[in-house]
Formats: C-alpha cells, structure tokens, sequence
C-alpha cells in the first residue's frame, strides 16, 4: 500500500481549512462558540444578533449584515440557540445567558422573527441591560395561521396563537425598563401580518413596501437598523 497517499489528503484539506482561517477572519470567528454566543469583531457599542427560527446566527454573516454594523463602528455579537426552542421561555432565557456573556451594561439587540418575542418577554421581566431593542418582523401579536401550522403541536405551537395566555399577557403588561424599541416589516411578509409586528412600547414603526419576511437580507433594511442603533 502507498502510505504517503493515504496521508496525503487529509493533509491537503487540513491546510486548506487553515489558510480558510487566515484569509478570511470571518469564518475564523463564527466558529468561535461559546454557549451559543460568538463575538464576531468590532470594538464600538454592543449589538447583540438573534435569529429566527428557520435561521442561524451565521446568517447575519453572510448577508454582510454583522460587517455592515462593524463597518458603522459597533461591536458584534451573534447568538445561536441552545436547542431547538421549544416555547418562549427557551428563547428568553438563550438571550438572557447571551446577555450574561456579552458582560456590557448598555447592549443594543437586533432580533429576527421569532427571537424578538423572546427579547420582548426578557424585557418585561425587567432586564435592563438592554439600550435599543430593533425587531424585524417580529410576530408580538402571533404570525400567519399556516405558520402555526408549520411548527406543528408543543408548548412554542400554542403560545404563538393569538389569543394565546401568553399573547395576551405579553401584549398587556407594562414596561419599565427605559429600552428604545424599534419594530421593522415588509409589505410583502406572508409571515407575519404589518399589524402583527407592532408593539405598543415601540418608539417607531418602519414599513418596507414590497420587502419579505427574511429583512435581514436587504441592504436598506440593514442600513436603516445601523442608524436607529446610533
């Protein structure tokens, strides 16, 4: 047997990933994981980054929208959960221990979806450590009916329903935290309703026409969240 081929590729793909690293800084840091929370670069104020349910963190990466807010001069975190959440709670409590490592008394978070009912239910636990809160097409009064559907039977299925105990009490209890809510939808969100994605706590609501469910895709969505953050 030829021994030194045998050894030879796996060799060559190691050197690979490596130079991967070195070259691009990016990837260097999105595997970086601790507790579900990478800090990814920058050395300004700091943005926490929390996807949807469908998403990952790593998405925020590859849109360019993690570079975009270190380019504005901010300091990029990005959360993944913990597990597949399983009701709001969960969510809740990925962002608290993302919040305990990020360790910064004054935290900015920008959420997509499904994430921003968990911010919502951490702020109204009295977290204050949280300076802006900007939700893309967050569903704080329940999403589309055939998105319940989609994430089928369990505890999240049926506290996403309007209606819910956990809607209702969510959307009627009184925050004292001094946090700057922002709230962002697209016209064209099958997902979530323009109605759906208010929160009365909100200091301004911003319609995009003709933009989906996935915001964070788009470079004017991105643009417009950098300039509610400073």
């Amino acid at each position: 047997m030829n021994w030194s081929k045998f050894f030879l590729v796996p060799l060559v793909f190691l050197l690979l990933f490596i130079s991967l690293l070195l070259v691009n800084p990016s990837v260097k840091n999105a595997i970086n994981w601790s507790y579900g929370l990478n800090y990814y670069n920058g050395t300004g104020p700091a943005v926490l980054m929390c996807p949807g349910f469908s998403r990952t963190s790593n998405d925020f990466i590859t849109d360019g929208f993690a570079d975009l807010l270190v380019l504005k001069g901010f300091s990029v975190y990005l959360m993944n959960y913990s597990s597949s959440p399983d009701d709001v709670e969960h969510i809740a409590v990925d962002v608290e221990h993302a919040l305990n490592e990020v360790n910064k008394t004054n935290v900015s978070i920008v959420t997509h979806s499904l994430c921003g009912i968990g911010v919502r239910h951490l702020l109204l636990a009295n977290d204050s450590r949280v300076n802006h809160f900007i939700a893309l097409a967050a569903p704080f009064n329940g999403p589309n009916f055939w998105q319940i559907l989609y994430l089928a039977s369990g505890d999240l299925a049926a506290e996403l329903r309007p209606g819910s105990d956990l809607m209702i009490g969510d959307n009627n209890k009184i925050l004292y935290v001094n946090t700057t809510i922002y709230t962002v939808h697209g016209s064209s969100d099958v997902i979530v309703s323009e109605s759906s994605s208010h929160w009365s706590y909100e200091k301004e609501h911003l319609e995009f026409t003709n933009l989906g469910h996935d915001l964070m895709d788009y470079k004017t969505v991105q643009e417009a969240v950098a300039n509610y953050l400073k």
